[in-house]
C-alpha cells in the first residue's frame, strides 16, 4: 500500500499544479474557489479512483506565474515542457519522491471559470514501472470564503 499511496500522493501533486496553471499562461482564469474533480484509472485500478478538492485561487494567483509557484512551494514536481496553444497548455513534469520518480505528460484547456484536461503519468518506484492516467474538470463554483 505505501506504493500505492506514494503514487497517488505524486500524482494529486500534479493534477493540482495542473488544474490552477491556466493563469500563468495567459488563459483567462478568474479568482475565487474552484473545485478539481480527478479519476486516476491504471492497470492495478482499472474501475478508476475519484477525488474532488476545492482551492482557492487568488487574484495573486490568476494573474501569476501561478504553476511555478505552486511547484516551488507544496510540490517536488518541476516543469520540463510547457506549450501554450490558444486556451489549451501542453505540458511535462518530473516528479522526485523518495522511492522514485513520475514523468508526466497532458494538456489543460481553460474556459475562465472551468477547464479540463488528461494527463498520462509513468511512475518508478523501487525498481517497479507502474503508469496511470488522469483526467480533470476544474469549475470556479464562487468567491474564496
Amino acid at each position: 500500500m505505501p506504493i500505492i499511496r506514494t503514487s497517488r500522493t505524486a500524482a494529486c501533486s500534479i493534477v493540482i499544479a495542473v488544474g490552477f496553471a491556466s493563469a500563468a499562461w495567459g488563459f483567462s482564469i478568474e479568482p475565487g474557489l474552484w473545485k478539481t474533480t480527478t479519476t486516476m484509472t491504471s492497470p492495478m485500478m482499472p474501475e478508476g479512483k475519484t477525488e474532488t478538492r476545492t482551492k482557492c485561487v487568488t487574484k495573486e494567483d490568476a494573474e501569476g506565474d501561478f504553476l511555478a509557484t505552486l511547484s516551488d512551494k507544496d510540490s517536488p514536481c518541476k516543469v520540463s515542457e510547457r506549450k501554450e496553444s490558444g486556451d489549451t497548455l501542453e505540458f511535462a513534469m518530473e516528479c522526485p519522491n523518495q522511492m522514485g520518480a513520475a514523468k508526466a505528460q497532458g494538456s489543460f484547456t481553460s474556459k475562465g471559470d472551468s477547464g479540463s484536461g488528461r494527463m498520462d503519468m509513468t511512475m518508478s518506484i523501487q525498481g517497479k514501472t507502474m503508469k496511470f492516467s488522469q483526467t480533470f474538470e476544474a469549475t470556479r463554483v464562487g468567491p474564496c470564503e
